[in-house]
């Protein structure tokens, strides 16, 4: 029995969409720690672009924010974290998967995938909706 291609490639596709999440989560918790201590510039942990699977290299996500790698909050994106959808080699996005670190609304960019419906919403784990911490 053999899978073809398509689905195949799907399945990595899936797979890598719930381990940017995963990263995003995590960087939206680490921001909102360091911002609820006080940090006037939190920063959180980027992933290792290198898989090290044979026949995956590096991620297909990259994760952007428009300023020094790490920071949460950066002038040129506010409190945007973005996790692009690189196709191939090139280094311009399919799609974005955004979450805001502050207010922690999920929003998205591109061309998504039909299947994936849920990222849209909030994800705040730590600041409640009425903390004045919220814009």
């Amino acid at each position: 029995m053999t899978i073809s291609f398509p689905i195949w490639a799907r399945v990595i596709e899936m797979a890598e969409v719930l381990i940017a999440e995963k990263y995003l989560l995590g960087a939206v918790k680490e921001c909102q720690t360091g911002l609820i201590n006080g940090e006037t510039s939190p920063i959180f942990t980027l992933p290792s672009q290198s898989v090290g699977l044979g026949f995956i290299s590096t991620r297909r996500f990259q994760f952007f924010n428009s300023g020094i790698d790490g920071e949460c909050l950066s002038p040129s994106s506010g409190s945007i974290l973005t996790a692009a959808r690189i196709s191939g080699s090139q280094m311009v996005s399919t799609y974005n998967l955004d979450i805001n670190v502050v207010t922690g609304e999920k929003t998205t960019e591109g061309n998504l995938p039909s299947w994936l419906d849920w990222w849209e919403g909030r994800y705040s784990p730590l600041i409640l909706e009425d903390d004045p911490l919220l814009p």
